[in-house]
């Protein structure tokens, strides 16, 4: 069952326009409300801090508000480009963008555990055992009873075009999953 989801366009104009005056860009970084507060170490957050003020309220974010305060509060490993590439299945593609490698809220995988992965090493641009671990994370999928996995084809090609997406060929790892 999927659950309703607020989305901005639900609220009238004028309170929208209200709750984003309510607040500064920088409240997502202060510790406390005052203006003094200094800004964390990247992939510090405390996403919670603007709350702690009585008057305050959540901010509400236009889809492109929120994509830009997504791409700024990066965690370092990103920005220093370890994420390289990533297959959605939502979107049904690849993106390079690591803002955008994100899986859904209400997939099972996040909010019950309900998952199965695995990981293989590519190196001199080869993807070394990746038919047997594809067959692996397939077996353990059938024994979690992850429904309607793709099949070990559709795997294989997705894998792949990631690899070859991300721009690596030599001493990396590329990890999948499959979830409920």
């Amino acid at each position: 069952m999927r659950t309703a989801m607020l989305r901005p366009t639900s609220l009238p104009t004028a309170v929208r326009a209200t709750l984003r005056r309510s607040f500064t860009s920088m409240d997502y970084w202060r510790s406390d409300t005052t203006a003094t507060s200094a800004r964390p170490a990247p992939g510090e957050r405390q996403p919670f801090a603007y709350l702690r003020s009585a008057d305050r309220c959540a901010m509400l974010y236009s889809p492109e508000e929120a994509l830009a305060r997504l791409k700024e509060r990066l965690p370092p490993a990103a920005s220093q480009g370890q994420f390289r590439a990533f297959f959605s299945s939502v979107i049904g593609g690849i993106t390079t963008c690591p803002s955008l490698m994100s899986v859904p809220v209400d997939d099972h995988m996040v909010h019950r555990g309900h998952a199965v992965f695995d990981t293989a090493n590519v190196k001199d641009g080869m993807c070394y055992g990746l038919n047997f671990h594809l067959d692996r994370i397939l077996k353990s999928a059938e024994a979690c009873r992850i429904e309607k996995p793709p099949s070990k084809d559709e795997m294989k090609k997705a894998v792949l075009a990631t690899i070859a997406a991300s721009g690596c060929r030599d001493d990396v790892f590329v990890r999948y999953w499959l979830s409920a």
